[in-house]
């Protein structure tokens, strides 16, 4: 089996926090093969992790960063507390829930000079000092505890996930203000110019108006509302166009000849002009 150096990344250690971690086979096979059990530990507190034929390397350093993840989200397994009991042979006993551990000096020296019993079962690890037990016993407690423990993002790597959301929908914010902007600036001139063409159109029809049709007559439009006394030319809706002399406006409405009468309401203004100048008069 080859192995890729960047096939495998491994955790820190999860008990010292180092990063001087190692991946290392037994031994090499011809043309450099790893061979099983591959070895995963820490080159300065001496915890390891060994990884059998039933495994991949991969598997192994999954299991590895799995006793390493508490260390990386902030969490710290406690330390075993030892209390020392004395009877034929000096022993050390650690409790914690579901976790019993023993360093009896009175077991055969097979088991070596501190034979480490966990849970009931002794380790098939010998150590030669105290020191050495300890710290097995505490990488087993450590592994057991935590392989219950699930991973979950750190409130830092949460915060600064939201902060870029809130940073994305900002800019996306701004950019669609910008363009409503420019859609706004874009209406304003449309409007501007619509207005200016109607403008331009009504001064064209004023102009127009102004100028008369026929024998002076113009627009009623133009007609003068301060009393001035005109012709006025009207459509009648039965009888036809007649023309109402002496008309002026009041105000209200057209007054009619002397008498000054209402104009009937029958009777539509379209057209005016002034009243013809007498016989005689300077032309």
């Amino acid at each position: 089996m080859t192995i890729p150096d960047e096939a495998v990344q491994a955790a820190p250690c999860p008990r010292c926090a180092s990063a001087n971690v190692y991946i290392e086979p037994d031994e090499r096979g011809s043309g450099s093969q790893w061979v099983f059990p591959v070895h995963i530990g820490c080159n300065d507190c001496g915890i390891n992790l060994t990884c059998n034929e039933a495994e991949t390397v991969e598997d192994a350093v999954s299991h590895w960063n799995e006793r390493a993840l508490p260390f990386l989200t902030g969490v710290k397994v406690k330390a075993l507390e030892w209390k020392q009991e004395y009877g034929n042979y000096p022993a050390w006993r650690a409790y914690m829930p579901n976790f019993e551990a023993v360093i009896d000096k009175g077991r055969a020296r097979m088991y070596g000079e501190f034979p480490l019993r966990i849970n009931g079962n002794m380790s098939k690890e010998k150590f030669d000092t105290i020191e050495a037990a300890k710290a097995a016993a505490q990488a087993d407690y450590e592994a057991r505890t935590l392989s219950a423990i699930e991973a979950a993002p750190s409130p830092r790597a949460q915060a600064l996930e939201e902060a870029a959301l809130l940073n994305e929908a900002k800019e996306l914010a701004f950019t669609s203000i910008a363009r409503m902007r420019a859609a706004h600036v874009s209406c304003l001139d449309l409007t501007m110019q619509a207005e200016n063409l109607v403008g331009n159109i009504q001064a064209a029809e004023r102009a127009l108006s102004s100028q008369p049709v026929a024998d002076g007559w113009l627009p009623i439009e133009t007609a003068p509302k301060d009393g001035t006394v005109i012709d006025i030319w009207c459509k009648h809706v039965l009888h036809g166009e007649i023309r109402a002399p002496d008309a002026q406006f009041n105000g209200r409405g057209w007054l009619i000849g002397d008498l000054a009468e209402m104009l009937n309401p029958d009777l539509i203004p379209t057209h005016w002009r002034p009243l013809p100048a007498s016989p005689g008069a300077s032309v």
